[in-house]
């Protein structure tokens, strides 16, 4: 007979009545006396321990049942084996004695496949000649881990995916915490239309994942009842990852938002994490949100399940975003268009000139973060053309005595700037050049530098300036009016020189970035809020920026500020 797994209704063994007991019949009626042998046939079935608690081990593999009968008082032993046939196993002994009855000792052994001895018992037993009374014998559970006292499950709370399976093992120790090996455990699912638990073995078995995407419990239970649990969450397959648009316009140094949410096969909305990637991370930054949401609203579409993550406009460009959970991903379009113009800032406010002299204004356009744009198209204009004019560069020419006004526009946002046109000058007993600092990010790039002169008194009064690089000539180019051009990379002082003798300077830096600043912040502050900044270069010169400030307001402040006469 072939060694057969013992089903649950073996491994509990609980209420029920156990193997039942057969009784062989006598055989060979022979007479019997005082100086005649009586012969007697012995059935042996036995009744097993029951586990401490139900649920006991259902992986014991119980193959063969071994009894050794011994006459009391002596004598040769008889043996004999029988397999399991389903949950029972009967033994049978043929014994001959002197006189009617005869008193012997029975020794049961309970064997699994691997030859290890679960169960034995050891008894006494009463031959009569010619009829012998059934035989019940209970077998007490004597495996190595009757010692066990803690078990350990692995993994603990883990997922498992529906229709997937996931292997748990376990671990026994004793009181000494010394391993048990083997250790039988019995497996039970707490819900087994969340998941059901198969034994693969001794101390393992398998969890296989159902329909239900839900949490379960999952029991491992020894002989003698000591016990552990995982809680495992039975996920359904991510079928789909939907983004809540399929284009999303953001202002370079602005912040918007996007959510994603993760489906099943059903279109049913899944708590699944999702993750988000930029393209191309020079154009837009992305991190993930938790918590409140920062300056930016949630996405209209977004529900409680969905994902959020948080997009910054780094520079003008195009690039895509992927969202994946599960193996499954879905993209989106992202452009970032250009930051409009915020503040037109133009340096100086106010400058004096002569009849037919000339002078060129600086002129700075401003995000609302205070990153300074280029490339926009600016418009200019003088309040009275008899006095001065100003042409597509910011040149001014003087025509007659007088004072007017100079205005910069640039997509609907402008700045004012005085000129003096007057006959005679004053002395100059001082010179300012401003802005004090240009950055220049490419070859080719031009700047704008612009002297003023002041009297004793500190009024503004017209000059004559030349303008000199020294030796920087070499990295910047300079003209008559104060326009610097970007030679070579490098830092040089750029000298305005009045006919008087009185002079100022600025620094000019050319810079030439080979790539965007590879830090970014993990989180982003909002749109306009000041100190949350991404250190980065613009590419091919397409933006400088300035130190960060509140306003157009301070940078003024800043860039209108006289200094004393200094040459570097």
């Amino acid at each position: 007979m072939a060694p057969r797994l013992i089903t649950s209704r073996f491994a509990r063994f609980t209420g029920l009545a156990g193997f039942a007991v057969a009784l062989a019949a006598c055989r060979g009626r022979e007479p019997v006396g005082a100086a005649l042998p009586s012969n007697a046939a012995i059935a042996i079935a036995p009744v097993m321990q029951r586990a401490a608690q139900s649920g006991g081990p259902s992986f014991l593999a119980i193959r063969s049942l071994h009894g050794v009968l011994t006459p009391l008082g002596g004598g040769a032993s008889s043996t004999a084996d029988a397999l399991f046939d389903g949950d029972s196993a009967t033994l049978e002994f043929s014994v001959s004695f002197a006189g009617s009855t005869q008193q012997y000792s029975l020794a049961l052994s309970a064997i699994d496949t691997v030859g290890d001895t679960l169960f034995r018992s050891l008894g006494d037993v009463v031959a009569s000649a010619g009829s012998t009374a059934p035989v019940s014998a209970l077998l007490t559970y004597v495996a190595p881990d009757t010692a066990v006292r803690t078990i350990f499950l692995a993994p603990a709370d883990s997922i498992v995916l529906t229709g997937d399976s996931l292997a748990i093992s376990a671990t026994g120790l004793d009181s000494r915490e010394a391993s048990i090996t083997p250790l039988h455990l019995g497996w039970t699912s707490r819900d087994s239309g969340v998941a059901r638990i198969v034994a693969t073995g001794p101390s393992s078995a398998r969890v296989i994942g159902g329909a239900l995407d839900n949490f379960v419990w999952i029991v491992a239970r020894a002989f003698n009842g000591v016990a552990d649990s995982v809680s495992l969450h039975v996920a359904a397959r991510v079928a789909s990852v939907l983004l809540d648009a399929d284009t999303v316009h953001v202002v370079a140094g602005n912040v918007t938002t996007l959510s994603a949410t993760a489906l099943d096969a059903s279109g049913l909305t899944l708590d699944r994490v999702v993750n988000f990637v930029s393209l191309d991370s020079t154009v837009v930054a992305v991190s993930a949100l938790s918590g409140a949401l920062a300056a930016a609203p949630p996405p209209a579409r977004a529900s409680a399940l969905s994902q959020v993550a948080q997009l910054l406009g780094v520079r003008e460009g195009t690039t895509r975003i992927v969202a994946s959970s599960g193996g499954r991903a879905d993209t989106a379009v992202v452009i970032v268009d250009p930051a409009p113009v915020a503040f037109v800032q133009l340096i100086p406010d106010s400058i004096a000139l002569l009849p037919r002299d000339s002078a060129r204004f600086s002129v700075l356009l401003l995000a609302a973060n205070g990153d300074t744009l280029t490339g926009r198209g600016i418009k200019w204009a003088t309040g009275n053309s008899q006095i001065s004019t100003v042409d597509a560069a910011g040149t001014v020419r003087a025509s007659a005595t007088g004072r007017d006004f100079v205005l910069a526009i640039s997509e609907g946002v402008a700045d004012t700037a005085w000129v003096n046109v007057v006959t005679t000058g004053t002395s100059i007993v001082r010179t300012v050049v401003s802005p004090k600092t240009v950055h220049l990010l490419s070859l080719g790039q031009t700047g704008q530098l612009v002297a003023q002169g002041y009297a004793g008194d500190s009024s503004l009064v017209p000059g004559h300036y030349t303008w000199s690089a020294g030796q920087g000539a070499k990295l910047v180019a300079v003209d008559s009016l104060g326009g610097v051009t970007a030679l070579a990379i490098g830092s040089a002082w750029v000298v305005a020189t009045e006919k008087g003798g009185t002079a100022d300077s600025a620094l000019v830096t050319v810079t030439v970035p080979q790539q965007l600043a590879s830090g970014i912040p993990h989180a982003f502050g909002g749109a306009s809020s000041a100190g949350q900044k991404f250190l980065s270069s613009c590419p091919k010169a397409q933006c400088r920026r300035l130190p960060i400030a509140r306003s157009a307001s301070s940078f003024a402040g800043r860039a209108k500020q006289a200094s004393a006469t200094r040459i570097p």
